[in-house]
């Protein structure tokens, strides 16, 4: 009795971690939409009430869109699907976090492109490693070929690191012209004073 106790725990306990983790990451993925890119890209002007309203139908559409694809790959090993996604994760975001934090080369479409190549092309690697598993596709791949696309981050992080580099060079004029003071506040000890927001509220009158 002690023994299913504990089992019974331990499930609602991983149950608990895992409905925290993916409520976390629908609202970041709903604010990210409903803020940055229909706030800030599609209509920059739209109102608060505007802006909720498409926050409530990105979390809809991202909750859907989790269940789908959580039904289509329900009879996977779970680690390695852990470790996919990791990989999707660290040939799109840890160029833009390495880069980004230490080369002031960087602009806004080498950053863009080299995470979409990166996760995009790491994405479509691992899709194909599953349709192999599942014998819908009957291609004769090699060994070292198949750990690549089973390992995307092994080429995934150096391909996107590239990508940024070559594009942020080709799009050189498009750098932000405070980039010195930006790294500077970035790096700079918090005793100098360089880390204070940019913006700061006007006392009200």
């Amino acid at each position: 009795y002690e023994i299913r106790l504990s089992l019974v725990g331990s499930e609602m306990c991983i149950r608990d971690r895992f409905m925290s983790t993916f409520s976390g990451l629908l609202v970041s993925m709903s604010g990210a939409m409903a803020h940055d890119i229909y706030g800030k890209i599609l209509r920059p002007n739209a109102s608060p009430e505007s802006r909720l309203k498409a926050f409530k139908f990105a979390a809809v559409g991202f909750g859907a869109a989790a269940m789908v694809l959580g039904l289509l790959v329900e009879s996977f090993d779970i680690n390695m699907m852990v470790g996919w996604a990791f990989a999707i994760a660290a040939a799109s975001y840890f160029p833009l976090l390495l880069i980004g934090s230490w080369w002031r080369g960087l602009t806004k479409y080498g950053a863009a492109i080299g995470m979409l190549t990166g996760g995009t092309c790491s994405l479509v690697a691992i899709v194909l490693s599953m349709l192999l598993d599942k014998k819908i596709l009957t291609w004769e791949v090699s060994p070292i070929v198949r750990t690549l696309m089973e390992q995307p981050a092994i080429w995934g992080v150096p391909l996107a690191i590239g990508i940024m580099i070559i594009v942020s060079k080709l799009t050189k004029p498009h750098l932000p012209p405070d980039v010195a003071m930006k790294m500077l506040r970035l790096h700079a000890p918090e005793e100098m004073g360089f880390s204070k927001d940019y913006i700061e509220e006007k006392p009200a009158h």
